[in-house]
């Protein structure tokens, strides 16, 4: 009987969650970090609500939280040129499990929308546990589509979809 593999876990503080205990396994690697943010470079996907949206956490600095959306679930007609790819396009295997996650920036006042970046799109590979913020030279989306955080446009994600864990 083969022993059991044993999965280390981090220990972060959240600056919205508080402490909280990542298996080592759910890091992942920005090498080049996000925009503005660069000197950061492990994060970790959290789910949230509802289905589609999620919290891109900081490992190394707890105060570093993004919300982000699915755009396979949250922008109607989603899709994007891998050739369209501002700089060095991720390198990605067969295997790869991968997701695209856009990050939404919430309104400052009533009645305004949320946006999301949807030229800046965040690509993830679970499996490698690497992620990339791409530039998009083209988008018909732009950096602040509004969004409607409380259902997602599309009841199922497109075969297309992105596949997050």
């Amino acid at each position: 009987m083969a022993p059991e593999k044993t999965v280390e876990t981090l220990t972060t503080h959240s600056a919205m969650f508080g402490t909280i205990q990542l298996p080592e396994d759910q890091c992942l690697m920005f090498e080049q970090g996000l925009l503005g943010f660069s000197p950061n470079q492990r994060f970790a996907v959290l789910p949230a609500a509802p289905e589609g949206v999620y919290w891109l956490q900081g490992v190394d600095d707890g105060s570093l939280v993004f919300l982000a959306v699915d755009p396979h679930k949250f922008v109607n007609g989603y899709s994007f040129d891998p050739g369209k790819i501002e700089g060095p396009a991720p390198s990605i295997g067969v295997d790869a499990e991968c997701a695209v996650l856009t990050i939404v920036t919430l309104p400052n006042r009533s009645g305004e929308k949320a946006t999301a970046n949807v030229q800046g799109p965040v690509f993830i590979d679970f499996k490698a546990r690497r992620g990339w913020q791409l530039v998009l030279a083209e988008s018909e989306f732009g950096t602040r589509f509004p969004v409607d955080l409380s259902l997602p446009q599309n009841d199922k994600p497109s075969s297309s979809g992105s596949k997050v864990r």
